[in-house]
């Protein structure tokens, strides 16, 4: 019952299922404070990271995002051929850099090749951010859509 109560608040087309452009505005429409609080669950126990304050950090172990360089094209050109090549999921990429489903679904439609359809994600993505943080973001989104060796390549990193 109390899913069906959510399904009808969230579904505001009445399709009987709740897709990803939904729940965002759905999210969107809820106080910040309470969508801080709801996905505010820590994963690491809090002793732990209270013990991890204590201990000294070594720069050597993370690598640094070059928060100040802009991405040029040859690097997106770099980053679509190997994420191709490798035949990796370029949608979670995607995602990571901001992305809906029904935004990648449009460079499907548009382009046949994976390798095209990459570029121009990477292209609009590029266009709508800020060009001195575009290189740290691509980078981080790189390391959490599981890409780091990419990352790695392209920005010679060392995740």
């Amino acid at each position: 019952q109390l899913s069906q109560v959510l399904l009808n608040e969230i579904d505001r087309n009445h399709q009987g299922f709740i897709d990803e452009e939904q729940f965002v505005a759905w999210i969107w429409r809820l106080p910040q404070d309470a969508v801080k609080s709801i996905l505010h669950f820590p994963i690491i126990p809090e002793e732990v990271i209270a013990a991890s304050k204590g201990q000294a950090f070594d720069s050597t172990d993370v690598a640094t995002l070059e928060e100040s360089s802009a991405v040029t094209d040859k690097q997106l050109l770099q980053i679509a051929s190997e994420v191709s090549g490798r035949k990796r999921d370029w949608r979670l990429l995607a995602n990571n850099l901001g992305f809906l489903e029904q935004e990648t679904s449009v460079f499907e439609e548009q382009h046949s090749e994976d390798n095209q359809q990459i570029v121009e994600m990477l292209r609009a993505w590029l266009r709508k951010t800020e060009l001195l943080s575009g290189a740290s973001t691509l980078q981080r989104a790189l390391r959490d859509s599981g890409n780091a060796d990419i990352g790695n390549e392209v920005f010679q990193l060392s995740f």
